[in-house]
């Protein structure tokens, strides 16, 4: 999951982010916060160009999704019940808040804290 906490991340770092994202296996990146769409787009084409004729495997695809103008709550709920598909179901979850402050920070692990008991039983 990654939750942009600030507005002025630079097109440069967006696109080593996606492609360090991309390169250390991600599979499914959950995007919130400022400009989401945009972060959800970069993490595509970080995976796409990891093949040469811009068509890499399916067996390595990368599922994005962006939450913009949704609750924090709702991105951390489907991050952590709805990130599986095809025969991928993820055993490991990332959450990665990019800049913003300690405040930030919380909320994150806030709103994950209560998807993740909300789910149990789901």
């Amino acid at each position: 999951m990654v939750v942009v906490a600030d507005a002025n991340i630079s097109t440069n770092d967006q696109t080593d982010l996606s492609d360090a994202f991309v390169a250390q296996g991600c599979r499914y990146a959950v995007c919130a916060g400022h400009d989401c769409s945009s972060w959800d787009d970069s993490i595509d084409w970080a995976f796409i160009s990891t093949d040469p004729n811009y068509d890499p495997p399916d067996d390595r695809f990368v599922m994005t999704t962006w939450h913009d103008h949704e609750p924090l709550s709702d991105a951390a709920w489907f991050f952590l019940w709805n990130t599986d598909f095809d025969d991928f179901v993820p055993t490991r979850f990332v959450a990665l808040v990019i800049g913003g402050d300690a405040t930030s920070k919380r909320d994150v692990e806030t709103v994950l804290r209560v998807a993740a008991a909300d789910g149990v039983g789901a």
